[in-house]
């Protein structure tokens, strides 16, 4: 019982308080607080009350304080404290409040009952659900039966909610039944709970399985917060030491600057002194001459005054103009330029760019393009296609690559790791379908957010949704009946979106509808091996592995047998010599109506007419799939080595 207890108490605990909820109120990320915890919690972010879940951090808008009045009460939370209340609290007969303490509750009267009561109780209703309130054992049974039992009708005490009624929405007893809900569209409680059980528990199996993939992303976001930390880290490092470089550049410059300026102090000052020293050395010999003129005898005069030198000395003119002198400081304008742009700037580089897909320019190739039985045959065009790459880390095999026909989505095949990855056009991860699979090879949009799934090893044709992250529903088994699969290899979805399946194991193509409906086959009487089927222009382009060879099909619609596509030529025969295939898989139509085939076996894409001419190649190593985009560039898969844009090819 005590764990019992202890669990219920963990139920209804408020994670802010940590005491038993107060009014328990259910946010719309389905976590539940204390109706006054939340209206102590909010906080006011630009002029609306905000409660920040402290869980989930979401944050659920309350435009007034008293608008936590408006939030749904948990109904589950609330019983779950009534029974705590009921088993911890005191034990009051139902019956009247000023009778002994109660001892025994009956479960159909959901009636407490003291000893009196009880008597009169058992005479009237002995076949009641009774059980005692004193004893430990007795305690852990009434949480049991308390956690599992409905309440009686709210209308009939006395009676069981026995049906639910489809038109007004409730649980009914057949007292209701027969007074209020005559003639409405009722089914048995039980029945009803078992189909609201079974839809929650398949959305709860969708829950989990979006908390998986979210688990990965948030992986990956753990990963890439790690990463953006270590470049932050980097960055101020790079920052402090360019700061700490510049400044020791500019104290050194300063303190040359300001040595120099202290020597032309310094020059200035003997400039000063020698000039006052020449001043006085001139005074000195003016006041010398002058007494020997006045006070001298002639003797002096002509002896002395030659002897000294008197009548010779003079003394150099100082040339020194203040004005030429003076010094000012001429600042580095390319300097103070540069400091008002600051020690530089960050920029924010896609985690993609380095981990996830980024388009990193790899090389420029010139191909020759031969056109046998063509009149330029004798003289090959050269073309030049550009590459770009999806630079992902890590180990992959490459199989189907696909785009939707909106150009927002682009998505590829892991049949390593048996995972489906989805991507928007700059390489931004979007989701990571995976668990489900068993070799994905082919992909195909049905729509914007739909995606076709050839599950391979499954035997079976998956569509999943993009966006959510949900299964929509799964097309076939292993069998060689139709709707039934084996190793089916490649999906397509033609113009009318129909979904076009490569069964490659039981050597046909079949066909279904959008809404995943049988619609006819074709191939076995040709005994084709399809890996790679699309449709264009009424016909079917169908890549045959182990003849080497694409058939084409013409759609011939007859009255008695309907649909039925005929064999009408083969593309890579055996007078084609200049676009030999050998094993090919993947194609495509491009912009400008030329079939693309992916020549596995000679690792290389070839450029085809419609009609079968050759037009050239391109080295692709491993090459698996191909697609093109709106603006006429092709995604190509290529096993371990990625996932390529082919750009005017």
């Amino acid at each position: 019982m005590a764990t019992s207890l202890v669990n219920l108490k963990k139920d209804v605990e408020c994670f802010l308080c940590n005491d038993s909820l107060t009014e328990p109120k259910i946010l719309p990320c389905f976590h539940t607080f204390c109706r006054p915890c939340i209206k102590r919690h909010a906080e006011l972010i630009e002029e609306v009350n905000v409660f920040k879940c402290p869980k989930c951090k979401s944050q659920t808008p309350l435009p007034e304080l008293n608008s936590v009045e408006d939030l749904k009460s948990s109904v589950l939370h609330s019983r779950i404290l009534k029974i705590l209340e009921f088993i911890e609290g005191e034990k009051i007969c139902s019956v009247s409040e000023s009778h002994s303490t109660a001892t025994q509750h009956c479960f159909d009267c959901d009636r407490s009952l003291c000893d009196e009561c009880l008597k009169y109780h058992s005479l009237l209703m002995n076949n009641h659900k009774i059980m005692s309130l004193g004893q430990s054992e007795s305690k852990e049974k009434i949480i049991e039966l308390l956690l599992s039992r409905e309440k009686n009708c709210l209308s009939h005490l006395e009676k069981t909610l026995d049906l639910y009624c489809n038109d007004c929405k409730q649980n009914i007893c057949l007292e209701c039944w027969m007074q209020d809900h005559d003639g409405h569209s009722t089914v048995s409680l039980g029945k009803h709970l078992s189909t609201k059980k079974a839809v929650l528990l398949k959305h709860v199996e969708q829950l989990k399985l979006q908390e998986k993939q979210i688990q990965e992303q948030v992986k990956f976001m753990n990963d890439a917060a790690s990463k953006i930390k270590e470049s932050c880290d980097k960055a101020k490092a790079e920052v402090t030491e360019t700061l700490e470089r510049t400044i020791k550049e500019l104290e050194q410059n300063a303190q040359q600057i300001l040595s120099k300026l202290d020597k032309e102090i310094e020059d200035a000052k003997l400039k000063e002194i020698k000039g006052q020293s020449t001043l006085e050395q001139a005074r000195g010999a003016i006041d010398y001459a002058s007494t020997l003129l006045e006070k001298g005898f002639t003797s002096e005069l002509i002896g002395e005054g030659d002897d000294v030198g008197i009548y010779d000395k003079s003394f150099e003119i100082l040339n020194f103009d203040g004005d030429d002198n003076l010094v000012v400081f001429d600042p580095s304008k390319e300097l103070i330029k540069q400091a008002s742009l600051g020690l530089g700037s960050i920029r924010k580089v896609d985690q993609t760019e380095q981990d996830l897909g980024l388009l990193n320019f790899l090389s420029s190739v010139k191909v020759e393009a031969k056109k046998p039985g063509h009149p330029e045959a004798a003289k090959p065009q050269q073309m030049s296609a550009k590459i770009k790459q999806f630079d992902l880390k890590g180990m992959y095999r490459f199989t189907g690559i696909a785009v939707n026909k909106e150009n927002t989505k682009i998505t590829f095949a892991d049949s390593l790791n048996n995972r489906v990855f989805v991507f928007d056009m700059i390489g931004n991860l979007l989701i990571i379908f995976y668990s489900h699979f068993c070799d994905p090879q082919g992909l195909a949009f049905l729509n914007k957010e739909d995606l076709v799934i050839a599950d391979c090893d499954n035997h079976r044709i998956c569509i999943v949704n993009t966006t959510s992250g949900t299964v929509q529903g799964t097309i076939g088994k292993r069998g060689n009946r139709k709707t039934e699969f084996i190793n089916p290899c490649h999906v397509h979805v033609d113009s009318n979106y129909n979904i076009i399946v490569s069964d490659l194991g039981n050597n046909r193509v079949q066909v279904f509808s959008k809404e995943w409906k049988f619609q006819y086959q074709f191939g076995q009487v040709n005994n084709i091996h399809p890996c790679g089927t699309i449709s264009h222009n009424g016909q079917y382009y169908v890549s045959d592995s182990y003849s080497n060879v694409v058939h084409v099909f013409a759609i011939n619609k007859s009255k008695d047998r309907g649909f039925k596509p005929v064999r009408i030529s083969v593309i890579n025969g055996q007078d084609s010599t200049e676009g030999v295939l050998r094993e090919p898989c993947g194609l495509a139509i491009d912009s400008e109506e030329n079939l693309l085939v992916c020549d596995r076996g000679n690792n290389r894409i070839q450029k085809f007419t419609l009609d079968g001419l050759s037009l050239g190649y391109l080295d692709c190593s491993g090459i698996f799939d191909v697609a093109v985009l709106k603006d006429g560039s092709v995604l190509v898969s290529c096993n371990q080595l990625g996932v390529f844009i082919i750009q005017d090819m």
